[in-house]
Order: C-alpha cells, then structure tokens, then sequence
C-alpha cells in the first residue's frame, strides 16, 4: 500500500448547547473558524486568518425539495471536537509524502420540521474546509437539493481571479478575469477555484474538494448584496430543479479556502488532496510520465510529411517516445473511426489500418507504453465492454474527453470510470471536464484533468498567451494536477506569431514553453508538438531528463500573472522553472533549496535575440551550491530552466 498512516484523536466532547458561538482554531492558531446560529436561525460562519477578518459571517445550509417551501431555521443540538494527524505517501503529484494534521468541529443541526443536519468543519494551518453530513433518519431514506444555501461574504471590495463561465455546461477552458468582486454581473457564473485578495499579505482561495456523487459547485453575486458571493449547483441536463438526488446518509463535497500570506503559499499547499479519503489498493504498478500525442500536430510524419491515424504513423510517434525516453505514446482521436464523435462507432473494434495490439508490443520493445483516447458518449455506453479489452490488449491508460460537464451524473460517470480503470490497472486521464477535486489521493491512477484552456488552443487562436500561463499556476493548479499539453519548439513573440494550424507556432519563447514541465503539476504530461520539431533542438535534452511527479515543492518568487519561479525535487536532482508575462524579468534566484552538497547546474535560458526571435534559447552550465544566487533574464514572453544534480555523479 502507498498510504502509511499515524493518526491519533484527541478526547471528543459531547457537549449539549442551546445556542453559544463556536471557535475552531488551526493546530498554530494562525487560521480562526467562528460557528454560530443568529437570532433568525441561521447557521453561519466566520473567518480569520492571522487575526484579520477574511469572511464575514457567511450563511449555510442546505434547501431541500419538498413540500416545505419555506427557508430552514436551524437551532444547534450539540457539537464534538477532535484532532487528526497523518502521513502519507502519493505516487505522482507535487509532493511524495504529504502531512495532514488538522482540527474538526462537527456541529448538530435541527431544522423546524426537526430533521437533523450535520457540518463537519476543519481547520488546517493553511486553510479550513466543512461539509454537509445528512444521516439517516425515518422519514430521511432519501434526499433532493435544490439548492445550496452556502455564501462567501467578504467586509470589503475585495480583488478576485475568477473564470467566468457562460453556463454549467463546461470544459473550464477560458482566459481568467480580474476585477473586484461588486463589479461581477449578475448574470456570471464564476468556476472554481477562485483566488482572493483579501489584503495585501492575505490570500484565499475558494474551491472543492472529494467531489464524487454531487453537482459541481459555482459561484455567483448575491442578488441583494455586492459583497457577498453565493453558491450555484451544476443543473442536470434533464429539465428539473433537483440538482442532488441520493440516498442518506450522504455527504456533500468539501468547501474549502485556501489561506495563506501570498499567493505563492496556496500553491504549495495539499489541502484538497488532504480532503479525500486514502487508496484501498495497491499501487505499484501506477506509473506517472511524459508522452507525445499525434493529435496536437495533426498527426504530422517524418519531414513534416502529412500523417494519418495509421500504424505507420503511430509507430514513428512511438519511435520518438524510445529515442527521448518517454514512458508513453498517448494514441489520439480517430484510432477507431475518422468521424470519433459518431455515437454509433464502437471502440472496442479499432479501424482496419490501425492494430492495437500491435502497436501496443511495438511501444513495448522500446520500453514504451500506451495510452488511447476516448470519446466520452462512446465510453458512457461501452465502458464495461472497453476497459477489460483494453487490459487485454495491453494498454496502460485511457483518456477520456467531452464529459463537458459537472452535473450529478456526469460526476457519477467520472468516479466510475476511474474506479473501474483501476480494477484493470489502467491509469486515466479527463479531457473536456471540470476542475479536478482531489480524486487521485483515492484513486492515484488519476493521473491528471484538463479543465485548462491549453497549449491546443494555439492550433486555431492566438491563445494560450504567456499573461495567462502566468495565472495558472496560482489559480487553476490550486485544485490539482492539469494537462496543459505543454512545450511547442516553434516559437513567437507577439510581432511574429501566427496560427499555422498543424505545425503550430506558441505564443513565447522556446524558453517559455519548456518551463511549464517544471511549472504545471501533472501525472501525464503529453507533448504537443510533433516529434521532428524536437530532435536536434537546444531543449529537447531538458524533455529527457524531467520527471511527471515530485517529490517536493517549493514556490520561490512570483505574482500573479505577472511572473512566476517553482522548484521542485525527484530524489537527488532539483528542477527549476520560471515564466514572465509579455514584461521582460531580471531577478537573483537563491539556490538554498538545494541543501548541503555542491550540484551541476545544467540551464536553459533566453538567448539574446530572444526578443525579436522566440526560438532563441542558450545553454549553459555551472557548478552551484546552497549558498549561490541565479542571475536570471527573462525576454517578453521569456522563461527559463534548470536541472541541478548531485556534482559527485558528474564526474563519476
């Protein structure tokens, strides 16, 4: 087993109240949750973070579809107190053993027609999380939400980072917003995670976490008050009010905020893993990794021949992934039909020129393993058909796109998918979804979610820019890994850029593109360009040597959307990354994250023309230590890299 877990509980309290205001302090004391029931019977609860007020007090509840119309007025029945320390370990993900130490609060709830209601609220040195617990009752065997009755209100105008949304009905892939929060219009829906700033050295950030058989949660402005912003659940596609249906006891998912005196200590935090619960199955044959799809490049041959979704043309992505040490070839759309999208095809039956089986022994002998693709209407209907064949074949993982939802039973399918994959022993991955929840603590073979607008968009748009893969990392990565399908080599600033489809040019430098396998946490990192534009570059070493999962993280400078700079470690070699925005950067970058020891620094910087020619890359090396600083430049749109490992295995 991956987990290896010491827990203890502190003596739990049972104390019956009639009405008194909670406090719920972080193991340091430094976060302070405040619990009460106002004279109205409204449940609410407060915020502070170092002492400074980050939610006023903020309404929840839950609104049940029933002949009681009426609002629920709650009046708290009792409450318990305990304390909860873990360790545990993750194969893939920006840590590899990850504490989980926090303080709990579960408070009793009755409503006026006494039914019962529990939340369960946690605070963690880093943030606090609750959940609606409904138990079992006679009269109680099943529920329907209608609505959640949670708010977020903040005292002042604060500043947010949000993803507005057209409707529920999502791929999450749209270019992130910044304002103040009276100025969201009232028709926005707002898709999580959504970063705050509440002060100047006060940051926070809303998302989700251990979301498995619930509608997705949004955010929206409180009709009557410009401060206050209110929850929204994912609707069904099929018409009705009802957005959860299920039998009690039940659980929603967490609510969760991100605290932290910079932007820079949400991403490195845990908290949504933390609030999953622990894998129940082996795990040593999951394997996290770099691949290359044909998709991306329109499946692109040698000599930028024109490709097809054929064994000759997958085998040469194949021949890529052996020469750069890849551990997969990720087979795209049209492996089992030309026109994927029919509903009638079957993927269980590939098409005439492409052997499954084949190309799976060939990837083998070059110690290479395979992904393939799903469409996933195809795959609601066939899974239980598909995934055993898929093992038989030998394929080692799928990914399956265009959910393009988060409503109950999109989730359903998404868990179930992931939870049969694992039965096979089959790794997954989502295109077309919704933000990732922490699943992958419970199921690590969830190697990543899309959820982005990423580096295919550069295919048809002038987008990705570097202005927003400078907001990723403190936005969307605060919810778990994405698959950004990083790293083009034809690369343009914004005079020279241009959209030239299959072979396509991204926007930055070469540079640039290269960091975010430093950058961007993901299980899977799928390259997007095709395998000829990476041989004999100055870079494509740097994709040989990065790992897909870290042993430890460290933020070291940045802000939001303006630059960014991430170390993180596998075993004894660290790796550096760094993006600018379209504004040229020149900082000192401390090595004493290295710790003791001297290392051969291996770097990839913007060369000199880099401002007019994006492809301009230089390649240098140094011997360092803890106590050395970087002096690093960064052209517009400019990044850098870096490999540092032990000096004692270069000479050997």
């Amino acid at each position: 087993m991956i987990i290896r877990t010491l827990c203890f509980f502190c003596a739990v309290m049972v104390i019956s109240v009639l009405a008194a205001p909670l406090d719920l302090f972080s193991p340091n004391t430094t976060v302070k949750l405040t619990v009460d029931v106002t004279e109205s019977s409204e449940i609410r609860f407060g915020l502070f973070f170092g002492g400074e007020c980050v939610l006023a007090q903020s309404s929840l509840g839950l609104h049940f579809n029933d002949a009681r119309k009426s609002r629920p007025a709650y009046k708290l029945v009792s409450f318990t107190e305990s304390t909860f320390q873990e360790n545990y370990s993750m194969p893939h993900g920006k840590a590899s053993t990850i504490d989980n130490f926090y303080n709990e609060l579960k408070v009793e709830l009755q409503d006026q027609w006494a039914r019962p209601l529990y939340i369960i609220f946690r605070a963690y040195d880093d943030g606090v999380a609750f959940r609606y617990d409904i138990p079992k009752t006679a009269d109680q065997q099943f529920i329907e939400i209608v609505d959640e009755l949670t708010c977020f209100a903040f005292r002042d105008d604060v500043q947010y980072y949000g993803l507005h949304l057209d409707s529920f009905y999502t791929a999450y892939e749209a270019e992130y917003a910044v304002n103040r929060i009276s100025a969201i219009n009232d028709s926005t829906l707002i898709g999580l995670p959504l970063l705050l700033r509440i002060q100047e050295n006060i940051w926070a950030a809303i998302t989700e976490a251990d979301l498995e058989n619930y509608a997705g949660l949004y955010l929206a402005p409180h009709p009557q008050d410009a401060l206050t912003l209110i929850s929204r659940l994912a609707k069904s596609k099929i018409a009705t009010d009802v957005r959860v249906r299920c039998d009690t006891p039940c659980q929603s998912p967490w609510r969760l905020i991100l605290l932290g005196d910079h932007p820079g200590r949400l991403v490195e935090s845990n908290l949504v893993l933390n609030l999953n619960d622990p894998c129940q199955f082996e795990t040593d044959w999951i394997k996290p990794g770099l691949a290359i799809n044909d998709w991306t490049s329109d499946h692109t041959g040698p000599n930028g021949t024109r490709g097809a979704v054929n064994n000759e043309t997958l085998k040469h992505y194949i021949d890529f992934c052996g020469d750069f040490g890849l551990e997969y070839m990720s087979i795209d759309a049209g492996w089992y039909g030309d026109n994927w999208s029919d509903t009638t095809l079957d993927v269980t039956k590939p098409k005439t020129d492409v052997d499954i089986p084949m190309l799976v022994e060939y990837a083998r002998e070059r110690h290479v393993d395979v992904f393939l693709w799903t469409y996933g209407p195809l795959m609601k209907k066939q899974l239980d058909q598909a995934l055993p064949l898929f093992q038989q074949w030998g394929v080692k993982g799928l990914n399956i796109d265009f959910i393009n939802s988060d409503d109950q039973a999109s989730v359903y399918f998404v868990n179930e998918a992931t939870r049969k994959a694992a039965q096979h022993k089959l790794h997954i991955e989502f295109h077309g979804i919704y933000k990732p929840t922490g699943r992958s603590r419970t199921y690590p073979n969830l190697l990543s979610h899309e959820g982005v607008l990423g580096l295919e968009y550069a295919k048809w748009d002038n987008k990705p820019t570097p202005d927003h893969n400078c907001k990723l990392p403190f936005i969307r990565m605060l919810a778990g890994p994405l698959d950004y399908i990083p790293v083009g080599f034809s690369n343009g600033t914004r005079e020279t850029y241009r959209i030239i489809g299959d072979k396509f040019m991204v926007l930055g430098t070469r540079c640039h593109s290269l960091a975010h396998l430093v950058i961007f946490e993901s299980g899977f990192q799928v390259l997007a360009d095709f395998p000829d534009n990476y041989r004999g570059k100055i870079g494509a070493d740097f994709i040989k040597r990065v790992p897909a999962a870290w042993d430890e993280t460290r933020f070291l400078a940045g802000e939001v959307g303006e630059y960014v700079i991430m170390a993180r470690r596998s075993g004894t070699e660290w790796f550096l990354g760094g993006n600018t925005d379209w504004t040229a950067c020149h900082l000192s970058v401390s090595l004493d994250f290295l710790g003791k020891g001297r290392f051969m620094a291996e770097l990839y910087v913007d060369g000199p023309n880099a401002v007019e020619n994006a492809n301009d890359i230089n390649f240098t090396y140094q011997v360092v230590g803890a106590d050395d600083t970087l002096n690093i430049s960064m052209a517009p749109g400019g990044g850098f890299v870096g490999r540092f490992f032990p000096y004692s295995d270069f000479v050997k």
